[in-house]
C-alpha cells in the first residue's frame, strides 16, 4: 500500500522544519553565529577573457641565438652533468699538494736539445726549488740524454780520482805527502811501506772501475727510491724519476769534482760546499719526488728518508759487528800468548 499523496492534494501531515532552519528564520536569515549565509555555488559559464590576436601587436621579440655575435652565451643546464666545459685552473693551484697539479704532456728531448737545455734546467730547479719546477721538466726525460750524462759523470769522477793525488795542493796530494813524511821520520829504513803509493794505486783501480760502477750505483740508488715510492702509491715512471734527480745531482757533482782539482783552495771549498749541498740535495729530492710521483708532502718525506734511515741502521750494525770481531781477535791472540 503506497503512502504517496495523490496528484493535486497535499499531505495530511506537512513536513516539519528542522531546528536549524527555525533558528535561521528566527535570526532574520543569519546563522546562529551571526554571519550571513553564503550563497550556493554555481558552475561558472564560459570564460569571458578575450583571446589575444595572433601574432600580438608589435610582433614577437627576436630570439637570442647562442652563437650570435654580440649576445651573451646561454648558460646550459645541469653543470654537474658535463654541460659546462672543464675549467682551466691556475698554475700552480691554490693547494701546494702535488696531487692537484696538472700533469704536463710528455715531450722527450733529443740528445742535442737535452744537452743544450741542461744548464738552464739545472739553474731552474736549483734556484727555484718547487714542485712546479720539476713538474715542468720531468716530461722532457729521454734515455739518450740520461745515458750520455751518466757517461760524462763517470768520466769526470774517475779522472778526478786518478789525477788528484798527482796535482800539488789538492787534498789527496797533501794527505799523501804528510803520510809519507811521517813514515820516513818514524822508520829509518828505506824499505818501509809507502802509504802514498798505496793510496795512488787504490785510487787508480777505483777510477778505472768507476767508469762502470758510478753509473750503475746511481741507477741502483734511484731504483731503491722508486720502489719505496711505489709502496706509497707513487704514479711516476722510473725514467722521469732518474731524469728529475739527475737535473741537479749530475751537474753539481761534476762541478764539485772539477773544483777539487784546483790547488790549495779547491779541496777546502769542496769540503765546505759538500756539507751544505748534501743537505740541499735532500730538499730538492723531496720536491722531485712530489712532482714525479704526485705524492703529498708526508709521503714524499717518507720516500726520501726511509733509505737514509736504513743506511744509518745498516752502518750502525756493521760497526757493532766489526767491533765484536776485533774484540774476538784480541781475545784469541791473548789466549795464544798466555798458553804454555
Amino acid at each position: 500500500m503506497s503512502h504517496e499523496p495523490e496528484e493535486g492534494k497535499t499531505p495530511d501531515h506537512p513536513q516539519e522544519s528542522s531546528p536549524r532552519e527555525s533558528e535561521y528564520r528566527e535570526f532574520g536569515g543569519q546563522n546562529i553565529n551571526g554571519a550571513p549565509e553564503q550563497p550556493a555555488y554555481t558552475q561558472p559559464s564560459a570564460y569571458t577573457q578575450p583571446i589575444p590576436p595572433y601574432p600580438p601587436q608589435g610582433g614577437y621579440p627576436q630570439p637570442i641565438f647562442p652563437y650570435q655575435q654580440g649576445y651573451p652565451q646561454p648558460i646550459p643546464p645541469h653543470p654537474y652533468l658535463g654541460a659546462y666545459p672543464q675549467p682551466v685552473y691556475p698554475y700552480p693551484p691554490q693547494r701546494a699538494d702535488a696531487r692537484y697539479y696538472p700533469e704536463p704532456p710528455p715531450t722527450p728531448l733529443t740528445l742535442k736539445e737535452g744537452l743544450r737545455q741542461l744548464p738552464r734546467q739545472w739553474w731552474k730547479v736549483v734556484s727555484k726549488p718547487s714542485i712546479r719546477s720539476f713538474a715542468e721538466e720531468k716530461g722532457k726525460a729521454s734515455w739518450s740524454v740520461i745515458l750520455i750524462l751518466l757517461l760524462i759523470y763517470a768520466i769526470v769522477q774517475s779522472a778526478t780520482l786518478i789525477l788528484e793525488p798527482y796535482i800539488p795542493g789538492t787534498s789527496t796530494n797533501i794527505s799523501n805527502t804528510l803520510n809519507q813524511n811521517l813514515s820516513q821520520s818514524t822508520y829509518s829504513s828505506t824499505n818501509v811501506f809507502n802509504s802514498a803509493d798505496f793510496t795512488r794505486a787504490i785510487l787508480l783501480i777505483e777510477g778505472l772501475f768507476g767508469i762502470i760502477l758510478f753509473p750503475l750505483s746511481y741507477l741502483f740508488g734511484e731504483g731503491i727510491y722508486f720502489l719505496i715510492a711505489k709502496l706509497f702509491k707513487g704514479r711516476g715512471s722510473y725514467l722521469q724519476q732518474v731524469y728529475a734527480d739527475m737535473l741537479y745531482i749530475i751537474p753539481t757533482t761534476v762541478g764539485l769534482s772539477i773544483l777539487s782539482l784546483v790547488p790549495f783552495l779547491g779541496g777546502i771549498l769542496q769540503l765546505i760546499l759538500s756539507m751544505f749541498i748534501g743537505v740541499y740535495f735532500y730538499v730538492l729530492r723531496i720536491f722531485a719526488t712530489q712532482a714525479v710521483h704526485r705524492l703529498s708532502i708526508g709521503r714524499a718525506l717518507a720516500v726520501v728518508f726511509i733509505p737514509l734511515g736504513l743506511a744509518f741502521l745498516l752502518s750502525f750494525l756493521m760497526i757493532i759487528i766489526f767491533f765484536f770481531v776485533i774484540i774476538g781477535f784480541i781475545a784469541f791472540f791473548m789466549h795464544l800468548h798466555s798458553a804454555p
